[in-house]
């Protein structure tokens, strides 16, 4: 696991511009549990790309794991929305610091 999490972490160093290796990473870390991580990754990553459809995912299925439904079925589906794509990432954030 450890081999596949320095994979995918280079791959945010090859292509900083592209959220692909933040979603791998993201992925690799729900795949070992650690979801606090990821959830951190994933903060990062969405401030940056708001409008990814890979990341948006992955934020609705760290929300559906943590029973966050406010997340799942109101942030989440309003960032597919267009012209609001970084509406659902701010939304993200703010409950982030509520928390």
């Amino acid at each position: 696991m450890d081999l596949a999490f320095a994979a995918s972490s280079s791959l945010i160093a090859l292509a900083p511009d592209s959220p692909s290796g933040y979603a791998e990473t993201i992925a690799m870390l729900l795949g070992s549990e650690r979801v606090e991580a990821a959830q951190s990754v994933l903060s990062v990553s969405l401030q940056n790309f708001p409008a990814s459809g890979d990341l948006l995912y992955l934020a609705g299925k760290i929300a559906f794991r943590e029973r966050d439904f406010v997340i799942l079925f109101f942030i989440v589906p309003a960032a597919f929305v267009p012209g609001r794509q970084a509406t659902g990432a701010k939304a993200l954030d703010a409950l982030d610091h509520c928390s």
